[in-house]
């Protein structure tokens, strides 16, 4: 189940930036243009979701950034993106996370 809600965060992601009216071709503060951060993103979230327990923090992580390095690329206007980061709060495995 946790798998099938990042697979539908990571579409939503990848619709949301492909539509993004923000995007004007050039490049954020960091030299990314949209579509690389967009990228980006998808391999973070590939990684995070195909990892275990023991590198989800790191990898979560990894993923928060490179969704903030989308948000400076391609902008957010609708929040979406901005609502995943939300979600995925600190990071951190919870006992719940960690029975499931």
């Amino acid at each position: 189940m946790k798998k099938l809600v990042i697979l539908i965060c990571c579409m939503t992601l990848v619709y949301v930036s492909c539509n993004s009216s923000d995007d004007d071709g050039g490049s954020d503060d960091d030299g990314l243009s949209c579509s690389e951060a967009t990228q980006n993103t998808a391999m973070a979230l590939a990684n995070l979701t195909n990892g275990d327990e023991n590198d989800y923090e790191a990898l979560c992580n990894a993923y928060k950034v490179t969704l903030e390095q989308q948000i400076s690329a391609c902008g957010d206007s609708t929040g979406t993106i901005q609502t995943i980061i939300d979600g995925l709060g600190d990071c951190e495995v919870s006992d719940n996370q960690s029975n499931n």
